[in-house]
């Protein structure tokens, strides 16, 4: 199955560089990044379409679907949520780059057994996140097929988490920037 990953467009907290994982914050107004990913997909046929069921990335996919003239039938599914980043959504991002620089460099570079739940409350792994989105996508292939097509809304970390299958890195992972898109075979 091939699925087309894009990153919702750039938010208010994208743009004040704070830590979002479930929390949400609303779209930018004047951010273009869903009609230059819309331009990109402009032609594909997808069998399903889908998003992370957090605004940001329905409001992106709605975008999106609008410019392609494409019929949005909902599908918004948790499992392609960010990673929960727990106590710490809402804080600077420098503040986990600066006072927590190990534990960050652990979560940025996948680390296997690294538990981020154990320093800070309701923090995601990175095994737990690729697991729910890897069974969705599974879910997803079984009911339209392993020659299916779909479009997946979603977030940056979970998205370089798919990209890197269960690798551990020995930099810290970049994230494509917003309104990226990234091409997976499930």
């Amino acid at each position: 199955m091939k699925v087309y990953l894009v990153r919702h467009g750039k938010t208010e907290w994208n743009l004040a560089e704070k830590i979002q994982g479930w929390a949400d914050s609303p779209l930018l107004p004047d951010d273009k990044s869903p009609e230059k990913a819309a331009e990109k997909l402009r032609g594909i046929h997808f069998d399903y379409i889908c998003s992370s069921d957090l605004g940001r990335a329905v409001e992106t996919k709605r975008r999106i679907l609008d410019i392609l003239g494409l019929k949005n039938d909902g599908n918004e599914h948790p499992e392609f949520r960010e990673v929960g980043f727990g106590v710490l959504e809402g804080a600077p991002i420098e503040l986990l780059k600066t006072e927590y620089a190990e534990l960050w460099r652990k979560y940025k570079t996948y680390v296997k057994d690294f538990t981020p739940s154990d320093h800070f409350e309701g923090f995601e792994s990175v095994k737990d996140v690729r697991k729910r989105a890897l069974d969705k996508l599974e879910e997803i292939k079984r009911i339209y097929g392993e020659n299916s097509t779909i479009l997946v809304v979603a977030h940056g970390s979970i998205m370089s988490i798919l990209e890197n299958d269960g690798r551990e890195l020995e930099e810290p992972a970049v994230i494509i920037e917003n309104g990226g898109i990234l091409e997976l075979n499930i």
